[in-house]
């Protein structure tokens, strides 16, 4: 998995692999993660100089609580690129279609404190053509700004994933959502359970292990 790093940082051209490494032995998921809406851990390991935020992603097997209407189909205002330390990864993207007669509406999202907020937008339309990668330990995979897509775990599995996101932002990162759904909803990012901020800090820490032993 070292080698498996190195690759990684070069084919994005993030930080240099010693700096990810080096971030990674000083990790020890003792500061409560925050809980994402699609039911999964992010720590968030800082920033670096080549213009790259790193952080770590954990699924817990079963544990997935998911903000309510769940709607996965989403995309992300910057470059993501995953690299897997533990488990399997389905990737799922579409394309949109812009249609004022679809039955989805693209969904803004925001910050609040330690809320995610979804703010209705007018623009409707209609996710279409479907495709499905998945990925394994030591596999890697980007997901380019702008497009929509879905991280699917399976329920039973734990997982981990090494992110480096770029800090180039640009516009608003959208959810797809239902025509029919509310003006805005909120998610609290902040709403961890102690049991499960130890158990996904365990999974963590074996994920880390992967890279560093």
């Amino acid at each position: 998995m070292h080698r498996r790093l190195g690759e990684f940082c070069r084919a994005v051209k993030g930080p240099d692999a010693s700096i990810v490494e080096q971030r990674l032995e000083a990790f020890d998921g003792l500061v409560k993660p925050a809980l994402h809406p699609y039911g999964f851990y992010i720590w968030k390991l800082g920033g670096s100089d080549s213009g790259y935020s790193l952080r770590l992603h954990v699924w817990l097997p079963h544990a997935r609580p998911r903000q309510k209407p769940d709607w996965p189909p989403h995309s992300h205002n910057a470059n993501l690129f995953s690299l897997l330390l533990m488990g399997e990864v389905e990737n799922h993207e579409w394309n949109w279609r812009t249609d004022p007669g679809g039955g989805q509406v693209l969904y803004e999202v925001g910050y609040q404190c330690d809320q995610s907020v979804l703010r209705k937008t007018g623009e409707y339309g209609a996710t279409t053509d479907l495709t499905i990668s998945k990925f394994h330990q030591g596999q890697s995979y980007c997901v380019p700004s702008g497009q929509i897509h879905a991280s699917e775990v399976a329920r039973e599995r734990a997982t981990v994933t090494l992110v480096l996101l770029s800090e180039d932002a640009i516009g608003s990162s959208m959810v797809v959502g239902s025509r029919d759904g509310h003006s805005s909803y909120t998610f609290d990012r902040n709403a961890v359970a102690p049991d499960q901020h130890i158990q996904a800090r365990q999974i963590a820490l074996e994920g880390r292990g992967n890279v560093l032993r």
